[in-house]
């Protein structure tokens, strides 16, 4: 695989948010993945350059032959004790660099950095090529840090374990500069082989668009950040029609800054037409060479707010399906809808309310986890509408790992009003560090729907896999559970259940399903409907916004509305006997009836709700 970049020189010094950013279960659920595809964003694709072309360094591994690539060798060459990697490159320096068969493995926390070199040539404009390969299936980033700034010159992303090839180019080498390369949020560390850094007039970097802060339905700020050496721009504005792009400005030609230290440069475009989606590219120019198109930004009005749906009745009930409806919202541009089910209990029982054993995560070990890129935990967990932070996981467990910050795991929101809110949750969990368990503790933190907790507790554990229980009285209709880990290992969850003691009679409320279903105002639920089974739905919408904040940038995501009135459906078959009327008919013979209409012999010996003489009779 071969991914090319065309980067400006800027700063993206964000590694210490990111992992310590304490998310709470009530930030929107897409923020981490917009966040992180925002900081890891790529540049567009490169154009062949032509014209004369400095080779200004250009490297291979093959004198580090020791270990392999699967099986890296375990000393550090880059330390004074060893100082194997400067001998052989002279005034290449590092941090946890190891041999690996004819490559380097560059470790978690540690870097490569060439010697000195001039990249003052063609102006300094450079194209970096290296191969590299994550370590953790999951991928990673890669950082590139340009002279002696210390400062992120580019974020590349690699979106699996395999080798990959990247070309950067960007401006700004000088008569005595190195390049430096570190793994970027990849726990297992990278491999690095065939560096190659060239200069020439015609490697120009590619503008990095950013959000426009400032929009309305006519017009908004096109804004992008200076490439060095750029003597104009080229802007792009369009909408789309299917694949098609209808514009509304083609290369239009904007001046660079009048200011040599201007870092951003904008553009205010105008006569847009309400309610078309916009979007915009730039490319910069230097003399008659032009830079590839830049990331595309799609323009979008900050709001503050979107108005709740109005969920309407249930249409087409059948003994298996029916058609959710509400009203559509203006200005949302799609809506979730959640689909509950209600179960009366036929016995006096303890219920699994909630329950996931983690089965749904397969890769990593306890030793060498794997670190799923997630917030929402949808694909891996039986129910709908966890969330966590931090993520790390093996196979049959789920884990946080913190890295120094703290990490979380929330369940979704579940309905503990039954029993006077009495519950016990019990989980299965270990501290874990590369194979070895560790004495530890987490914080659990009960929320009904609030900024503020309502219970809390500490659970120590010690040694290996063993069930812990905690008892609460504070539950309600929509009850949250939320634990906390912000220790130096591995926390790792085999079990997570919520139970509860209920009677006969109770109802069990449960969430079934959210769906996503775009821009439209009814969904199909295909369900079971039985005597003591019913179901309900409401409906949350959404819209586009601009989030984010002049130190993080700025970047669309969406914007979500409070839930919908519920709508509870019920299904009766039209061949029993279910109206009030032929109930009363009931009363003649003094029989024992299901709720459906179906004649028993003599009185049920099975706990549950029955029709006699006209009335619903509950048997315990």
């Amino acid at each position: 695989m071969k991914i090319v970049y065309l980067c400006s020189q800027i700063s993206m010094n964000f590694i210490s948010l990111i992992i310590n950013l304490n998310y709470n279960m009530y930030m929107k659920k897409h923020f981490l993945k917009h966040l992180l595809m925002m900081l890891l964003l790529p540049c567009a694709s490169a154009f062949a350059a032509e014209g004369d072309t400095i080779v200004v360094l250009e490297q291979n591994f093959d004198a580090f032959t020791e270990g392999t690539e699967s099986t890296p060798a375990t000393t550090d060459i880059s330390s004074y004790s060893s100082n194997k990697l400067r001998n052989t490159l002279a005034n290449w320096s590092g941090s946890r660099v190891y041999e690996a068969g004819g490559s380097l493995k560059i470790g978690d926390g540690g870097y490569l950095q060439t010697a000195n070199t001039d990249m003052s040539g063609n102006g300094g404009n450079l194209k970096i090529t290296f191969r590299a390969k994550a370590l953790d299936a999951t991928g990673g980033g890669v950082q590139l840090l340009l002279n002696s700034s210390y400062t992120v010159t580019t974020t590349v992303y690699l979106d699996n374990g395999d080798w990959t090839t990247i070309e950067v180019m960007c401006g700004g080498g000088k008569a005595s500069g190195y390049l430096r390369i570190k793994p970027y949020l990849i726990a297992s560390g990278m491999l690095i082989d065939d560096l190659k850094i060239e200069a020439s007039q015609a490697f120009i970097g590619a503008p990095e668009a950013t959000q426009p802060t400032t929009a309305s339905d006519n017009s908004f700020t096109a804004t992008w950040k200076v490439v060095a050496g750029a003597t104009s721009y080229l802007l792009d504005v369009y909408s789309k029609n299917g694949e098609e792009k209808e514009y509304l400005l083609k290369d239009e030609a904007v001046d660079k800054p009048s200011s040599s230290y201007a870092t951003t440069h904008s553009k205010q475009v105008t006569g847009l037409t309400a309610g078309k989606k916009y979007y915009f590219t730039v490319r910069a120019k230097r003399d008659e060479y032009v830079s590839a198109y830049s990331n595309e930004i799609r323009v979008v009005k900050p709001i503050s707010s979107v108005s709740a749906p109005e969920a309407t009745e249930a249409t087409d009930v059948t003994a298996t399906s029916f058609t959710a409806n509400w009203n559509a919202v203006e200005g949302a541009e799609g809506y979730e809808v959640n689909l509950y089910k209600r179960e009366i209990l036929a016995n006096d029982s303890t219920v699994n309310i909630l329950h996931d054993d983690f089965s749904g995560f397969t890769e990593g070990t306890l030793s060498s986890p794997s670190y799923p890129s997630t917030y929402a935990l949808d694909t891996y967990t039986a129910d709908p509408g966890w969330t966590a932070s931090n993520i790390c996981a093996a196979n049959g467990y789920f884990g946080i790992g913190p890295f120094g910050g703290t990490g979380y795991i929330c369940t979704p929101a579940i309905d503990l009003s039954k029993n006077s809110g009495k519950f016990k949750l019990t989980i299965k969990a270990a501290s874990n560090s590369y194979g070895t368990y560790k004495e530890d503790s987490v914080k659990v933190y009960i929320y009904n729907g609030g900024d503020d907790a309502v219970d809390s507790a500490t659970v120590k554990v010690s040694g290996g896999f063993a069930n812990y229980t905690i008892e609460s009285e504070k539950g309600n209709a929509e009850t949250y559970i939320y634990i906390e880990y912000s220790g130096s290992n591995k926390f790792f969850f085999d079990e997570i259940a919520v139970t509860q003691s209920l009677t006969i009679g109770d109802k069990v409320t449960s969430l079934v399903e959210t769906k996503d279903v775009g821009d439209v105002t009814s969904c199909l639920f295909n369900v079971a409907f039985a005597d003591n089974i019913t179901y309900s739905y409401k409906v949350v919408a959404y819209a586009p916004t601009v989030k984010g904040s002049s130190y993080t940038g700025y970047y669309v995501d969406n914007i979500y509305s409070n839930k919908s009135n519920e709508i509870e459906v019920s299904y009766s078959d039209p061949t029993a006997i279910n109206d009030i009327d032929r109930e009363q008919e009931m009363v003649k013979d003094g029989k024992w009836y299901t709720l459906q209409g179906v004649l028993l012999n003599g009185k049920p010996t099975t706990k549950g709700i029955y029709i006699v003489n006209g009335k619903k009779v509950l048997v315990k």
